[in-house]
């Protein structure tokens, strides 16, 4: 007997085990995750090893034709109204010569072609993925691989089809031309539809579309004589014109007719042969008429054939179509015939039909001729052992068309089973669309058919379960009830291995629907298929069997999942433990929450449980009933008599220690709720020791914490670092990352306990990062308030020990002018009212706290975590609105100078500088919370009463000067070379000089990097320069000038030049952000001075003194280190500072003495 579920769904121990507490609020739980649903060795697949892979297939270019018009004229007068645009789409019908034309511009332009792609033939939904890859494959490259002056590149894209409905689609056309735009790129396509209006409204400046323009009489002639390069010839040109009106491929097959016949035809006789119609009004018998003039019979049979033939053709399907009876010897001279009007060769040596061709479909192949050519096109195809989507799609379609039905079928569920592996190509192949909503047809088997629709049901509830647009409800229902039908009626035919996947797919279905008796109805199918195993199957029933808890709340539904609990026939000790102690919990939930308040029906059900658990020996489950009606006995009727008369009745009736336990962990933290500390305190540590994997045993652990709290807060620590090693030690916990924030910051405020601010920082930092990735699973939940409570939780904590570390003294009042709370144990298990968080809670405070955590590990010179929550503040900016704080991030645009991302730190000031010009009292009408409207119209006034902060002078400052110190230090550093920093910053300069109004300072600034001095003398020249120039914006030139210029300069002299700016530069940069003070400003200031000891010692004095004196130095307050610094290397070069120096340090020689 072999391992079937093992089989069907890749026995994967890991996967199976993903059951996390967060999916049980509000989702289904699939106990037996499934990575792959393997159905061909039970459908007798003979196409087992071939893999269905990527939605691309190969992309065969066009070619020019032998006989054209190079329509030199033509292409001059496109290329010089395409001349100042950036896209140029040549729209036109079938075979009007777009792509000629299009090969004829690529030709005559003087570009590099660097990425050609031809649609020809692909459905929509294979559009969008391509377009999607190929754009973001351009999208993603460095903007130096393409933008190159000296030559521009060239973009052509094919045969678009028809789209412009998806937005996504519609937004990447928008960003790739914006992208071409600014590369130099040129971007030329074809199409018989015009550019949807939906794309050309977002950059009309940089599009062109074009009518292509039909054949002149000067090009008629040109196509004539490359037939024959006879002028007598050209006298047909009047009449190919007036009978073909332009279109190219009409001019062919007359000239093709004319040629045939050596030129030598009448007037009169061509016009018979057109029949007098012109070609725009041909009808499919005139069509039909020109081929059988211009071709025999053997070459029209083959092209006939061909004409089966979906997408490219290859030599070896001209042989294939070829070899089938009755056989067409010599095909291959055929198509020299056949070439150029009928069948057109592309660059790989494949060919296409003619859409003239195309229009007259298969039917002059014989029937059984045709069936045969289509299934063995299929099974060629299936003969590869990797296919793409478009690949899998043709050959499903060759299958149905020649009648081999459960053949197409079988392909159907190979294309299904792409969605194990790679679920957005699948979603955008055709196996998504195809029968979803429709019949399967009736040919085919029961065996394939019941195949087909588990599979589509297993991803239909996939797509419902992580809530994609892409679920269709009614396609749902269509397909579950003809699955209902064919195991009703067909279920003698098939498998039963087929048969219980089936059951499965059913039950899942409707468990995702909440109909938990059907749910049940399908569970017990499963159980009674006649096909079982002792391991496999029976854990697929017993671990689903319990998930239906999940969605079980009413007493009709409890009553049914015992009655499928006695059919199954299992005890308690048959079931995995761990689902028992979730899916128990689950359906204790869900009953307090179908009876909010009516505690009275909802013990009469608890009682209902009770009595049905204890007749089962179900001991877990009868525990947790009892545990939540101790709950309402005492928190809700608050009755501690009767609570303790019913703990006493059932106290010894429990054997599993576990359920002990979940019994007496309730009633001890009831007693302690009510005041009974003591007796709580000795019931709890009873059940300490108690070997059980769950949740409740953190409540345990905390709640000991916080008796023990008032007594020894060592002891409260070491309990409540045991409920963190706990969770951290039992991975199986599966908690939610949310209750892991919550514990953590638990763990946080009992350092704080301790006296450890630091550490109860550091551990608050963990905390929040890990609640808000929990955010982003907050689709699965209702209770977005269990969110929102801990930010403002977590932030009222960190504010108060931030400020007692930082200020000495914590905060006093709140907002709202009431008391500032104390941290206390267990507020982050405790209870809130929703009123207190609507009033206090609003998105910004998410932001408040990351400028706090930022603040903070700049206190603690911890430059790693002041970046991280830098970025965490610049990526929450992206998502919300920050009406109060925006101002707030010019802090920490120094951190993005820290990660090199220059150009970013200017997009951030621009964004800032945005804000604040369109500031008005307007916005407060946005706002919701009264907390923070109020806040903003208070920032307003204060806004509104500053001078303007952002001019030239700011983007110097405070842009500039910092990247260059940036610069410097990774030059001496030796992280860089010279040549490094001055490209890094010319390139700066130049990409962002329309932000700065006075363009001579700048054009001064990029001469000091053109200029950058290599010795003293260079230097002295560069210092003499800067002193002649006169400019408003004078004082971040000479910043910038003695800063390099130092780096030459003796020891004494670059002193100088230090203190000439840094009395000035110190104090601004630290007082608009501490964090370039402290991460830019002064690893410059030291690395510079320390190596300069290393490299000059003969300039200090006191060498001997100078380490211990440079520890002595950094080892003060984060303000004082740059002066620090300083005043070191003034004492050790014996230099005396003058007046000013000497005030500007004054601060830190009080601080010194102060402090010996």
């Amino acid at each position: 007997m072999f391992d079937l579920f093992g089989k069907l769904f890749g026995n994967n121990k890991q996967n199976q085990g993903k059951i996390d507490i967060k999916d049980v609020s509000q989702s289904t739980i699939n106990v037996l995750q499934v990575d792959k649903l393997d159905l061909s060795s039970f459908i007798n697949s003979p196409y087992q090893n071939v893999i269905i892979g990527n939605s691309i297939r190969k992309n065969s270019l066009s070619t020019l034709s032998n006989n054209l018009s190079y329509r030199n004229k033509t292409v001059e007068g496109i290329a010089k109204n395409w001349e100042n645009k950036v896209w140029l789409n040549i729209q036109g019908g079938f075979d009007t010569g777009k792509t000629q034309l299009s090969l004829l511009i690529e030709k005559y332009l003087p570009l590099e072609s660097i990425l050609n792609y031809n649609f020809k033939e692909i459905s929509i939904l294979e559009f969008h993925n391509i377009i999607v890859l190929i754009f973001n494959q351009v999208l993603s490259q460095n903007t130096n691989v393409f933008s190159n002056n000296e030559k521009g590149k060239l973009i052509i894209l094919d045969d678009l089809p028809e789209f412009g409905m998806d937005e996504n689609v519609n937004l990447l056309f928008i960003q790739f031309i914006e992208y071409c735009k600014a590369n130099n790129i040129k971007v030329l396509s074809t199409s018989n539809y015009k550019i949807h209006s939906k794309i050309v409204k977002g950059i009309t400046n940089d599009f062109l579309e074009l009518q292509i323009p039909l054949l002149t009489k000067e090009e008629i002639e040109e196509i004539i004589l490359s037939y024959r390069n006879d002028n007598n010839h050209k006298r047909f040109s009047t009449i190919i014109e007036v009978i073909s009106l332009g279109y190219p491929i009409y001019v062919q097959i007359i000239c093709k007719y004319l040629d045939l016949n050596n030129w030598n035809i009448s007037d009169e006789n061509l016009m018979d042969f057109i029949s007098g119609k012109p070609f725009d009004e041909l009808d499919d018998e005139t069509y039909q008429k020109l081929f059988n003039s211009t071709q025999d019979e053997n070459s029209r049979e083959l092209l006939y054939r061909l004409n089966i033939v979906s997408g490219m053709i290859t030599n070896e399907i001209i042989e294939i179509v070829s070899n089938i009876k009755p056989i067409i010897h010599k095909p291959f001279e055929k198509l020299k015939n056949l070439n150029g009007c009928w069948l057109q060769k592309n660059s790989d040596s494949t060919f296409f039909i003619s859409p003239l061709i195309k229009r007259l479909g298969s039917n002059n192949v014989a029937v059984e001729t045709r069936k045969e050519i289509n299934n063995t096109l299929a099974k060629n195809i299936l003969q590869k052992k990797t296919i793409s989507q478009f690949e899998g799609q043709s050959a499903m379609s060759y299958f149905l068309i020649g009648e081999s039905f459960d053949d197409a079928g079988i392909v159907m569920t190979m294309g299904l089973q792409t969605y194990f592996t790679n679920p957005e190509i699948y979603l955008g192949s055709l196996f998504q669309s195809l029968w979803f909503g429709s019949d399967l047809p009736n040919e085919m088997s029961p065996l394939i058919k019941l195949s087909i629709r588990s599979l589509q049901l297993y991803i239909c509830n996939d797509l419902q379960f992580k809530k994609d647009n892409r679920y269709n409800q009614n396609n749902r229902n269509f397909i579950r009830n003809h699955l209902e039908t064919i195991l009703q009626n067909d279920i003698e035919l098939v498998p039963i291995e087929v048969a219980s996947i089936a059951y499965l797919m059913l039950f899942r279905s409707y468990l995702q629907e909440n109909d938990v008796k059907q749910s049940l109805y399908f569970l017990i199918k499963l159980n009674e298929s006649s096909f079982r195993t002792p391991d496999k199957a029976d854990e697929v029933v017993t671990a689903n069997f319990w998930s239906i808890l999940d969605k079980t709340s009413e007493l009709e539904e409890i009553e049914a999942w015992f009655g499928t609990f006695d059919v199954i026939g299992k005890q308690e000790i048959d079931y995995d433990k761990n689902l028992i102690h979730l899916f128990s919990r689950r359906l204790i939930d869900n009953i307090n929450e179908k009876n909010k308040d009516n505690w009275r029906e909802t013990i009469k059900i608890l009682e209902y449980i009770i009595q049905e658990c204890n007749t089962r020996k179900l001991e877990l489950l009868r525990a947790y009933s009892s545990k939540s009606k101790i709950f309402i006995l005492a928190d809700k009727y608050k009755d501690m008599n009767k609570t303790e008369v019913f703990y006493n009745e059932i106290k010894n009736s429990f054997s599993n220690p576990e359920a002990v336990f979940i019994i007496k962990d309730e009633f001890g933290r009831q007693q302690f709720y009510s005041g009974d500390k003591e007796n709580a305190l000795i019931a709890l540590l009873e059940i300490e020791d108690v070997d059980i994997l769950s949740q409740t045993k953190l409540d345990t652990y905390i709640t000991i914490a916080k008796i023990f709290g008032e007594k020894d807060k060592n002891i409260a620590h070491t309990y409540t670092n045991k409920a963190f090693e706990y969770a951290d030690n039992n991975k199986d916990l599966k908690l939610s990352k949310l209750t892991l924030a919550k514990l953590m910051a638990e763990y946080a405020t009992s350092f704080w306990f301790l006296g450890d601010s630091k550490s109860a920082i550091y551990k608050l930092s963990e905390a929040y990062e890990y609640l808000l990735k929990s955010y982003k699973e907050t689709d699965l939940f209702d209770e977005i308030d269990d969110f929102n409570i801990v930010v403002i939780r977590i932030g009222s904590i960190l504010n108060f020990i931030y400020q007692s570390l930082v200020y000495g003294k914590p905060p006093d009042k709140v907002a709202d002018g009431s008391d500032y709370p104390l941290p206390k144990r267990g507020i982050f298990s405790s209870s809130f009212e929703s009123k207190m968080l609507n009033d206090w809670y609003y998105d910004e405070r998410k932001y408040m706290n990351m400028y706090i955590f930022v603040k903070a590990f700049e206190y603690f010179g911890d430059m790693e975590n002041a970046i991280k929550w830098a970025n965490y503040s610049f990526e929450l900016d992206s998502e919300i609105k920050l009406y109060t704080h925006k101002y707030t991030l010019r802090i920490m645009i120094g951190y993005k100078l820290l990660q090199n991302k220059y150009q970013e730190s200017i997009e951030i000031e621009k964004g800032i500088e945005r804000f604040e010009n369109e500031l008005n009292e307007e916005l407060a009408n946005e706002i919701q919370n009264k907390l923070q409207r109020d806040a903003f119209l208070k920032m307003l006034v204060e806004y509104k009463s500053k001078p303007k902060l952002v001019d030239d002078d700011y983007y110097f400052t405070f842009n500039i000067i910092p990247i260059v110190l940036r610069e410097l230090t990774l030059l001496l550093e030796n992280k860089i070379q010279k040549i490094d920093l001055i490209s890094h910053i010319k390139e700066h300069l130049n990409k962002n000089e329309n932000i700065f109004e006075d363009k001579e300072a700048l054009k001064n600034i990029l001469y000091l990097f053109d200029n950058f001095p290599n010795n003293s003398f260079e230097s002295k020249s560069l210092l003499d320069w800067v002193f002649d120039i006169e400019s408003e914006n004078k004082r971040p030139i000479q910043i910038i000038a003695y800063l390099i210029c130092s780096l030459n300069a003796s020891s004494s002299d670059a002193l100088k030049l230090h203190f000439a700016v840094m009395t000035y530069l110190e104090k601004v940069i630290r007082g608009i952000s501490k964090g370039s003070h402290l991460f830019i400003l002064y690893p410059f200031v030291y690395k510079f001075w320390t190596s300069r000891v290393l490299t000059s010692p003969q300039d200090f004095y006191f060498l001997e003194l100078w380490q211990k004196n440079l520890e002595r130095s950094t080892n003060v307050k984060n303000k004082f280190k740059v002066v620090a610094i300083y005043a070191l290397v003034c004492m050790h070069l014996s230099q005396q500072p003058n007046q000013i120096e000497e005030s500007w340090m004054q601060e830190y020689i009080d601080y010194v003495r102060k402090n010996n």
